[in-house]
């Protein structure tokens, strides 16, 4: 069963599940979806890894007010949950929009992120259906 831990950042409370032990995983999800819907099914497959699921902006158990999301605003409170975790070093997936904000997050915290793994990801916020659902746009 997750740990579900919460956190402020920036006018948001930010929630994430923490499971497990060992190297540690940070997987970020997609639009329309959230940490656990995301990826609750590969929780089976990785044992003696310690998997942190945030939710960002818009989805799941976070909560921001903020109404018009950037990647920046979105890789900050994935790497803010990771910082509560107590996590130094991790290894990052993101999958649809996610993929967006572990390449941002990636670019920012490089000395961090030992491996990156994108799944499904898109090039442009051009395409509406990518947005996450309850927020009107997102600045690349």
């Amino acid at each position: 069963m997750s740990k579900i831990e919460y956190l402020q950042h920036d006018r948001a409370r930010v929630g994430y599940r923490d499971d497990g032990e060992g190297r540690p995983l940070v997987l970020v999800h997609g639009t329309g979806g959230d940490g656990e819907a995301n990826f609750s099914g590969l929780m089976p497959f990785l044992s003696g890894r310690r998997v942190i699921r945030p939710d960002y902006a818009g989805a799941g158990l976070t909560d921001d007010p903020v109404e018009a999301l950037t990647l920046d605003r979105l890789a900050g409170q994935v790497l803010a949950a990771v910082d509560h975790a107590g996590v130094e070093s991790f290894d990052l997936l993101g999958f649809s929009l996610g993929a967006a904000v572990a390449t941002r997050l990636a670019a920012r915290q490089p000395a961090r992120v030992e491996r990156l793994v994108l799944v499904g990801g898109f090039v442009s916020g051009a395409d509406a259906s990518q947005l996450p659902r309850d927020r009107s746009s997102i600045d690349q």
